[in-house]
């Protein structure tokens, strides 16, 4: 048998209580850095004037986990939302968010801030960090994509009905617009893969051809449009606008495909009438490309010209052409229709 002189036995002695040190100060260090950036959220989100303390705890527990490791780990550290290395912190998160708003009132919208701030940029409704799409919502699995889009319909309605109450913050994005329109963006997100379907074709089928997908984009454009017109904007605002006439569009169409025709209520209704002034709105707007100098507005101005009512077959052209068709009856809605396609023709 070999002997340990005293100075081996010294060093492995050594060795093991720096181990031990590591494993003592490294859990104390994790904690320290967690409850530091929960005073910092807490501090930024005036949670010390919650109307919830309680759920706004949670809140803030689920906020500072994912601000810290879960953002640290995707965005520096290049691993993906749907890595298994991430799945700790994000079950954690989860846990802690979940317990939140198991405990909110229905009468107040505060977690839907807190989803957003959780859950926006995983399931690819912003890009904050780095752009990873490998949880992007119509990527998912569809009871997954229901689920989470029937989540951000309640949202959607919540904040409408009741507002936002007991936290306020103007670093983050707590103004009830704004964060309606990331909801608005993650629900419209190719809505139909939600459904079953052979192909494209059959999944759009489905999901126009249900009865309640009418009724629910409906109230979800009379949501989105109240609160921009409680909280408005100082300035013209067209990231709203163009997903209004999105979420509007969708609406109308989905009004038609079920019937098969155009229903004479819809040819003299505000909707109809608000979205044809919306379309021809942002037409003009973004047929002059070299006038808008904010990279995003930009981006904005090229996808609705991408899908414009000049482009055959999308929704945009399919709704101007059967509203043309069968809506003449409302001598504003003929004008409107008649100004947007002499756009179209290049007149």
């Amino acid at each position: 048998m070999e002997y340990a002189t005293p100075e081996v036995q010294l060093h492995k002695k050594r060795k093991k209580s720096n181990w031990l040190i590591a494993l003592i100060i490294t859990p104390l260090v994790i904690i320290t850095i967690h409850f530091q950036i929960y005073s910092t959220l807490k501090k930024e989100f005036h949670g010390d004037r919650s109307v919830n303390p309680a759920a706004t705890s949670y809140f803030l527990h689920a906020t500072a986990i994912h601000t810290v490791w879960i953002t640290v780990l995707h965005d520096f550290l290049f691993i993906d939302y749907d890595n298994p290395l991430l799945k700790p912190f994000l079950s954690l998160r989860d846990h802690f968010f979940e317990k939140g708003e198991s405990i909110m009132p229905a009468d107040n919208a505060e977690d839907a801030i807190w989803w957003i701030q959780n859950y926006a940029a995983m399931y690819d409704f912003t890009v904050t960090g780095r752009d990873d799409k490998s949880m992007a919502i119509d990527t998912l699995d569809k009871p997954t994509q229901r689920a989470i889009r029937e989540k951000i319909y309640n949202y959607i309605i919540k904040m409408d009905k009741y507002g936002i109450k007991g936290i306020h913050s103007k670093k983050f994005a707590t103004d009830i617009p704004v964060v309606m329109t990331y909801l608005v963006i993650g629900y419209c997100r190719n809505t139909y893969y939600m459904t079953e379907g052979k192909n494209y074709q059959e999944q759009h089928n489905n999901f126009y051809g249900q009865f309640q997908t009418s009724s629910k984009l409906l109230s979800l454009y009379r949501a989105y449009d109240n609160s921009l017109k409680k909280y408005p904007f100082k300035s013209e605002d067209r990231p709203s606008e163009f997903f209004k006439h999105k979420l509007l569009g969708m609406t109308l169409w989905s009004i038609m495909y079920y019937r098969q025709y155009v229903p004479k209520a819809l040819c003299v209704s505000p909707e109809l009438t608000e979205y044809l002034r919306i379309t021809d709105s942002l037409y003009r707007w973004a047929s002059y490309p070299e006038q808008i100098n904010d990279v995003d507005l930009q981006y904005i101005a090229k996808s609705f010209m991408k899908h414009s009512p000049n482009e055959k077959y999308e929704l945009s052209s399919a709704v101007i052409n059967a509203v043309s068709s069968e809506c003449n009856s409302n001598k504003i809605n003929t004008d409107l229709i008649k100004k947007i396609q002499g756009v179209n023709n290049g007149k």
